[in-house]
C-alpha cells in the first residue's frame, strides 16, 4: 500500500514501501508513531509555549514599569536625576527613562511678564543670568530661581543706583526707562534729579576720591556713581554798579567779579561779606565863592 509505511514485525524486521528490510537491533524498541505517543509529553509542549509567552508578556509589562514614559506638555520640563549627574527635558514631547537608576521630576517653565525679570543661579557652577520679560524660561539641570521681582520704572528726570553684591560696584540708570537689575544687583538708591534754573547751581561731591564739581544753570543734573549732591543754591545777579568777592578755601585768593551778570561760585570758593556791594562814584572838587570886607570875591577850593 503506498499512502503509508508498513511496518511488518517479522523476526525483528521491518519492511518499507520499496521492499527494503530494516535490521531492528536486538534491545531497541520500535520507533512510536506521532498517534502513539505519550499525552503527558503533548501537554509538557504545550506547557513550555504557554510560559514562553506568559514570561514574555512580563519582560515587556516589567520594562515598561520600569521605563515609565513621561508626557510633556508645551509649558512643562522634565529634569531626570541619577547618581552621576542630572539632565532635562523641554516639552512638548515624550521621555522615557529607568526609574532603578534614575528619578524624574516634572515642572513648570518659569513665566516671566513683560513688567517683571527673573534671575537665576546656577548651583554647580555657581554663574547667575537675569531674564527680562516676556517670556517663557525653563531652567537648566542645575538652575534655581534665585529672584521673581518686577522691573523698575523710571520717570523723566529720576535716576536709580544699582550695587553689585559680589563687587560692591555701582552703576546708575537714568530715566525715563524700564530697568531690569542683575542677578546679584540690588537697588541702592533712587531719586530726582537735580533741575536748575538759569541762576542756580549746585554742588556735588565724588565719595570715592572727595573731588567737588559745581554745575551751574539752566539743565538736569545726574550724579554720577560715586557721587552724591552736598548744595543747590542761587548764583549772584549782579547790576552795573554792583561787585561780588569770592576766596578761594585752599589757595586764599580772592577773586572779583563786577556787574552786569550772573556769578558762581568755583566749588572751593566762598563770597565774601557783605556779597554785594554797591561801588561808589567818585566827585569832582566843588567851588565856593567868599565875599571880603573890602567887596572883593576870592574863590576857594
Amino acid at each position: 500500500n503506498g499512502r503509508g509505511m508498513l511496518r511488518h514485525r517479522r523476526r525483528g524486521e521491518e519492511v518499507s514501501p520499496a521492499g527494503v528490510h530494516h535490521q531492528q537491533e536486538e534491545g531497541q524498541e520500535p520507533p512510536l508513531s506521532p498517534r502513539s505517543a505519550p499525552r503527558w509529553k503533548m501537554q509538557w509542549s504545550l506547557f513550555r509555549e504557554a510560559l514562553a509567552v506568559v514570561l514574555g508578556v512580563v519582560l515587556c509589562v516589567g520594562w515598561w514599569a520600569l521605563s515609565p514614559v513621561v508626557f510633556l506638555g508645551r509649558e512643562e520640563q522634565l529634569l531626570v536625576v541619577s547618581p552621576w549627574d542630572r539632565a532635562t527635558y523641554e516639552g512638548p514631547g515624550v521621555v522615557f527613562y529607568t526609574p532603578v537608576l534614575k528619578r524624574g521630576r516634572k515642572r513648570k517653565a518659569v513665566l516671566v511678564d513683560e513688567e517683571s525679570y527673573a534671575a537665576f543661579k546656577d548651583e554647580l557652577a555657581g554663574t547667575t543670568r537675569t531674564v527680562e520679560g516676556p517670556g517663557l524660561v525653563f531652567l537648566c539641570a542645575y538652575e534655581k530661581v534665585d529672584r521673581l521681582a518686577r522691573k523698575y520704572v523710571l520717570r523723566e528726570n529720576e535716576y536709580a543706583k544699582f550695587k553689585s553684591a559680589v563687587t560692591g560696584r555701582l552703576r546708575v540708570v537714568k530715566g525715563p526707562s524700564t530697568v531690569a537689575p542683575d542677578a546679584l544687583e540690588e537697588l541702592a538708591e533712587r531719586r530726582d534729579a537735580v533741575v536748575l534754573g538759569p541762576t542756580d547751581y549746585c554742588t556735588l561731591r565724588d565719595a570715592a576720591t572727595g573731588a567737588l564739581r559745581v554745575v551751574a544753570g539752566e539743565g538736569v543734573v545726574f550724579p554720577e556713581a560715586t557721587e552724591e549732591i552736598v548744595e543747590r543754591a542761587k548764583g549772584y545777579e549782579l547790576g552795573k554798579s554792583q561787585y561780588v568777592k569770592f576766596a578761594d578755601t585752599k589757595t586764599g585768593q580772592v577773586r572779583v567779579e563786577r556787574g552786569d551778570q550772573v556769578v558762581f561760585p568755583t566749588a572751593t570758593e566762598r563770597a565774601l561779606l557783605p556779597t554785594t556791594t554797591t561801588a561808589t562814584t567818585p566827585t569832582t572838587p566843588t567851588t565856593t565863592t567868599a565875599t571880603t570886607r573890602g567887596g572883593k570875591a576870592s574863590a576857594s577850593a
